[in-house]
């Protein structure tokens, strides 16, 4: 498999950091893997309704970087936005 770089890893100071807006949630969907799976995104955006109908609240939703896939075509980028 393949790895990313270490210039490309953010350490534990970065995500600490202070001057980060805090974005309250009652639920945190953290996507990895994705890799321009467009069933997987469209399994997400399922999740993401149905958790919204039943507390009422959208979940935050933070891609872990890997979205860059979906840019391959302008048919697949046209996707990233469905879920903002």
């Amino acid at each position: 498999g393949a790895s990313c770089p270490l210039r490309y890893r953010y350490g534990a100071a970065a995500l600490a950091d202070p001057g980060v807006e805090e974005i309250p949630a009652r639920t945190l969907l953290v996507v990895g893997g994705l890799y321009g799976n467009v069933e997987a995104l469209s399994a997400l955006e399922e999740m993401v309704e149905a958790e919204e109908a039943i507390y009422g609240v959208r979940p935050v939703v933070v891609f872990n970087g890997d979205f860059n896939f979906f840019n391959a075509d302008a048919a697949s980028m046209l996707l990233i936005p469905r879920l903002s």
